[in-house]
């Protein structure tokens, strides 16, 4: 072979050998780029052991599996390390038995993530609506920044709800001033849903709530009322669709202005007449009705 030859032969196999480099190095990116996120699901027989398996890496306090039932407005606690976490937090989500979300929130550690390996978290969950079942599952994700799949992973966790909480009932406000989707009308009110125990006396326990104001995710969505803090009912009766409901003197308490009034009397109307039952609302003031809560 000459030496012209040879050196054709070696330029062919170095090409050759680069060619197969490259395809090989293709394959195994699209693979891994194509790969699911790893899943660690676990049952009420195997959370002890799956708890402290290799690479999972959270570990969740409260709720307890087999013994704590969640209201549908909870907190989980527990700890991660540090993987989970981007900036300090990671998505937590709620997913019926066919895996449609159907709630969440936000894992937040108050460590200091920068510095920390194992992190502990609170995560303040809730339902997007009235859950129609009791068990779920919480699945948490590691914050990934870089949405590449193969730096993705999960955590999936039963959840039990305690069914004498499976109702959820309509609670209506103002819009806070500075919130642009308030249309400046005085009588202008907005729904929330919040999920409460079941009661023998669902009326009275819908405007109970009311009283109690906004919670933090109605304040976080822009609500606020009109209703003075710490106002009680004397007395609630429905007769013929008619529904008299006799609150204290400090539903009255520095109430001046036909617009604030107007907006105290539609936030119990709307609250109440959520109830079919209820045609018409009374609104009295220790017995008073043709004076009370008047501007």
């Amino acid at each position: 072979m000459s030496k012209l030859e040879k050196i054709i032969l070696a330029i062919f196999l170095v090409a050759a050998i680069s060619i197969v480099s490259i395809f090989f190095l293709c394959v195994r990116e699209g693979s891994d780029n194509g790969k699911p996120p790893l899943v660690y699901q676990i049952t009420k027989q195997e959370v002890k052991e799956e708890n402290s398996k290799p690479g999972v890496g959270i570990n969740i306090e409260y709720p307890t599996l087999g013994v704590d039932k969640v209201q549908p407005i909870f907190e989980v606690k527990g700890s991660a390390s540090d993987s989970w976490f981007f900036e300090g937090s990671f998505p937590v989500t709620i997913e019926d038995a066919s895996g449609k979300k159907v709630g969440g929130g936000v894992a937040q550690t108050q460590n200091d993530w920068t510095k920390e390996t194992n992190l502990n978290f609170v995560a303040k969950l809730s339902f997007d609506k009235t859950p129609k079942s009791v068990n779920y599952w919480l699945v948490f994700n590691n914050d990934n920044p870089s949405g590449e799949k193969i730096r993705q992973f999960e955590f999936r966790y039963p959840l039990e709800i305690d069914s004498d909480y499976n109702q959820g009932i309509k609670l209506y406000w103002i819009a806070k001033p500075e919130m642009s989707f308030g249309d400046g009308q005085c009588d202008s009110v907005y729904e929330s849903e919040r999920f409460v125990k079941k009661s023998s006396e669902p009326i009275k326990q819908a405007i109970e709530e009311l009283l109690t104001g906004p919670n933090e995710k109605d304040s976080q969505a822009g609500f606020t009322t009109s209703i003075n803090k710490q106002v009680k009912i004397l007395g609630i009766s429905l007769n013929n669709g008619n529904l008299k409901i006799d609150f204290d003197k400090t539903i009255e308490q520095s109430v001046g202005g036909s617009c604030r009034v107007s907006a105290i009397r539609k936030q119990i109307e709307k609250t109440a007449k959520q109830f079919s039952a209820v045609k018409k609302v009374i609104i009295a003031v220790e017995g008073r009705v043709d004076d009370a809560l008047q501007p």
